[in-house]
């Protein structure tokens, strides 16, 4: 975050990302998935301190439990934000999306199923947090045009994947691409040449 932040960049809410204008200053969207508990720890006095702005997805079902869609597959448990944490990070300027009720692979629903994952976790935030739910993020990054539909559907206004890559000008706002900080991390020097890389593929 010292990095970007002594590079230039500017961190604004997600919601920014529709009405930025081509010379703005240079700008990162800083996503976490799932609400674990240490992003509100380690992370909200780093964005904080640069005065940037982060948007936390969160698996509405289980706010203030663990992982147990990680620990189905033998990951340790990982203790999650629960209300009060949520509503410290929204007082102090951050965001909140949703990231299912339970976090399932959706494209392996129903539609009903799905439908039902996408907006009972929008209305279930919304209804206890009395902020707008307005961006979503596909758990495991598992989506298809039938899963995109609803998220439209359910009236967000984007959606992430987990696809590696930047997104210009007129791309989807229902097919986000990111670029992970966790496998493993980047510093800019690096994240240039993987750019560069990209745009001759």
């Amino acid at each position: 975050m010292a990095e970007l932040a002594g590079a230039g960049f500017l961190a604004p809410p997600l919601d920014s990302i529709f009405t930025r204008s081509a010379d703005a200053n240079p700008s990162v969207f800083l996503t976490f998935d799932d609400g674990f508990r240490d992003v509100f720890e380690h992370a909200l006095p780093v964005l904080t301190q640069h005065h940037f702005f982060g948007i936390q997805f969160l698996v509405s079902d289980l706010l203030g439990k663990t992982n147990l869609w990680q620990q189905r597959v033998g990951d340790v448990s990982q203790p999650l934000m629960d209300e009060v944490r949520v509503r410290e990070w929204l007082a102090a300027g951050q965001q909140i999306g949703s990231h299912t009720r339970t976090h399932p692979w959706l494209t392996r629903l129903s539609e009903d199923a799905a439908r039902e994952e996408i907006v009972a976790s929008k209305k279930a935030l919304e209804d206890k947090f009395g902020f707008p739910v307005e961006h979503f993020c596909y758990p495991y990054g598992d989506w298809d045009q039938r899963v995109s539909d609803l998220v439209a559907e359910a009236g967000y206004r984007s959606a992430c994947t987990t696809a590696a890559g930047i997104n210009p000008p007129g791309a989807s706002p229902f097919a986000l691409k990111r670029f992970t900080a966790r496998y493993p991390t980047r510093n800019l020097k690096a994240m240039w040449a993987f750019l560069r890389d990209l745009s001759k593929s």
